[in-house]
């Protein structure tokens, strides 16, 4: 969950940087998409940046921009998207950019990483809403795909592997578009054991975007 504080802080510099001091229609709008983008849980570094600004790999800024200016169309598909490679490179930012679009177009969006996605589905209280809110929300972006944020016991993987399926499952027959983002080099090497019987169907109908190049934070540090 977002910090009420950095939605409340968020929502002040909207209002500051408009200038109107009259909270009007525009300030508005801005104060709705702020609440917008903290249901969805994009992290709030991500909230003002835009690809225009981007800082990552040419190849991903161009293809992410592309998913974007087809957004209807994917959607309508259910495309999924599968981001790989370095770290620094523009995964999370081009999954995070995806999602504001999906807002600004009034789809249902939600960011997870993959530690939280596993706490959300391993829990008792929260394992079932979670499976049915996830299943069933427009675009669905999860972050740090990668198998060692998962128990390697049996039990463990059984388990989680069992909730995950369900949820790629059902998003994938009801044509929902899944993003993920790995440091691997595929989904299949992001997964483990059972667990890559739980992307096969996805990476069939997945568009894989290998980042090209180096850490381009450290480039632009």
């Amino acid at each position: 969950k977002i910090s009420e504080r950095k939605v409340d802080l968020a929502k002040t510099e909207a209002s500051i940087d408009c200038g109107c001091k009259t909270g009007c229609p525009k300030c508005a709008t801005s104060r709705q998409f702020i609440d917008k983008m903290a249901e969805a849980c994009i992290p709030t570094m991500y909230w003002q940046l835009r690809m225009k600004d981007f800082v990552g790999a040419k190849n991903v800024k161009a293809e992410t921009e592309n998913y974007i200016a087809r957004l209807e169309e994917h959607y309508k598909k259910g495309a999924n998207v599968c981001f790989s490679g370095t770290l620094g490179t523009g995964k999370t930012y081009s999954l995070t950019n995806i999602l504001k679009c999906a807002l600004a177009k009034n789809f249902t969006a939600y960011y997870v990483s993959l530690p939280e996605l596993v706490g959300l589905l391993t829990s008792p209280a929260t394992r079932h809403s979670a499976c049915d809110f996830l299943s069933g929300v427009d675009f669905l972006a999860i972050d740090e795909v990668d198998s060692r944020h998962i128990a390697q016991s049996d039990a463990a993987q059984d388990f989680y592997g069992a909730s995950f399926e369900r949820v790629l499952r059902t998003r994938l027959q009801n044509l929902l578009p899944t993003l993920m983002a790995t440091n691997n080099a595929s989904l299949d090497e992001a997964f483990n054991r059972q667990f890559k019987k739980t992307v096969e169907s996805l990476s069939a109908t997945c568009i894989t975007i290998a980042a090209l190049g180096k850490d381009h934070r450290l480039t632009n540090a």
